[in-house]
């Protein structure tokens, strides 16, 4: 009796000294609390994408489609918008987890560049849980590619060879200038910059801080600031106050829409602020700005009726729109309203690409799916990047080119009938 009741007395003891020991820890935030909340909070998402974090199955890649779905499908051939499609993003079935698909109006396969980020950066993560987002093509079949959760932005030539590698954390959407350069956002939480670089060498040309060389000498927080709260210290800033995530150049045969603004003026995209604006190239003026009516939007780009146009995420609410705000007048459509309307939601990424006949490429990230719609809202064509029966595999940009986009000698590689 007396070996019992001392082995229930040590149990007794345990079970105190680790409960009371977690309560103190959990009441006055005790190391290791930090870390225990930290592996409390990743749990969940853990278990949910354990096949991914194994390198089995990119489930944080997959979304749930509709069975039956084809691949390429033109649903109205007169209206659709002759020209190569670019998909980027998840290459199912394909030798690296990332890449880039040509494909020709009949859906054949013209090209594929595959992207290994474990050669583009073999310190960095593992290629299964890198995003990529950026991608701009040129005429001689080469890219220039950017990743989320990645830190390097890098060229590829039309072999997949790296031609150059700048190391950074550059994100989101990359835009080329007339100039030549390119433009794409640097930086991690507040410590945002608009990064101006060389294509020909991956050499940065100039950053612009979005809060030292923009807010500060224009007195903007109150616009450009409200992700904070106060604390004992001061302000403190959110983890992601801003959430960057594109950047264009007005060209200057754009310009004339726009006689408030000039050649090389900046059109900047903040979706934690539900801003777009356009900064001065020069001494980084905000020109012209404004707050909503979309919600977490991407993709602002300047069109030649005088408006921009951008993909209203609209995250949280269920249904996504392309929507247009004419900066001279403030006025404010969407796409797509006088027609029976495509419906789609993308929470969180997603592009849009005015074409030359007036449609819209879509790009549906968060279905793995991309559409052309017409401006009454009709469905012109459709693609679903198909992973197997019941999944798709995330798209991050689909992109409309010419015919003749590309050089001769890069023609004939593809087979095109263009230099035929």
């Amino acid at each position: 009796m007396r070996q019992k009741l001392s082995f229930a007395l040590f149990i007794f003891s345990l079970f105190f000294v680790f409960f009371g020991g977690g309560f103190l820890t959990a009441v006055m935030k005790l190391p290791p609390y930090e870390l225990l909340m930290k592996a409390y909070k990743a749990l969940p998402e853990i278990t949910q994408y354990w096949e991914n974090d194994l390198g089995l199955t990119p489930t944080r890649h997959l979304f749930a489609a509709a069975p039956g779905r084809k691949k390429f499908t033109i649903i109205d051939e007169p209206h659709f918008a002759e020209g190569y499609t670019l998909i980027a993003g998840l290459t199912p079935g394909k030798k690296a987890w990332l890449g880039v698909v040509l494909y020709d109006r009949t859906g054949r396969e013209v090209h594929y560049w595959p992207i290994d980020y474990d050669q583009l950066d073999p310190d960095g993560p593992p290629p299964q849980n890198v995003y990529m987002h950026g991608v701009v093509i040129y005429e001689d079949g080469s890219l220039i590619v950017s990743f989320d959760d990645g830190n390097v932005l890098v060229k590829l030539s039309l072999n997949g060879d790296i031609m150059w590698k700048t190391p950074g954390h550059f994100h989101h959407q990359i835009s080329k200038s007339f100039d030549g350069s390119i433009w794409t956002w640097e930086g991690e939480g507040r410590h945002q910059f608009m990064t101006q670089v060389n294509p020909e060498n991956g050499q940065v040309i100039r950053r612009i801080s979005l809060i030292d060389d923009v807010i500060i000498p224009q007195d903007l927080q109150g616009q450009f600031a409200i992700r904070t709260y106060k604390s004992e210290n001061g302000l403190k800033w959110f983890h992601d106050p801003f959430h960057a995530n594109d950047i264009e150049v007005l060209y200057p045969p754009m310009a004339k829409a726009f006689p408030a603004f000039a050649a090389g003026d900046l059109l900047i995209s903040l979706r934690e602020l539900n801003l777009v604006a356009v900064l001065d190239s020069r001494d980084y003026k905000v020109k012209w700005s404004t707050i909503g009516p979309w919600f977490r939007q991407h993709d602002a780009d300047f069109l030649a009726d005088g408006s921009i146009a951008l993909l209203n995420n609209n995250m949280g609410f269920g249904k996504s729109h392309i929507m247009k705000v004419f900066p001279r007048t403030g006025m404010v459509e969407t796409v797509g309203v006088e027609g029976s309307g495509v419906p789609f939601y993308t929470w969180q990424r997603g592009c849009q690409q005015h074409l030359e006949n007036g449609n819209f490429l879509v790009t549906d990230s968060e279905h793995g799916r991309a559409f052309e719609l017409s401006p009454r809202g009709e469905l012109v064509w459709e693609f679903h990047n198909i992973y197997d029966e019941e999944r798709n595999g995330v798209i991050n940009k689909a992109d409309r080119l010419p015919l003749n986009f590309f050089t001769p000698d890069v023609l004939r590689e593809f087979g095109s009938p263009a230099v035929n």
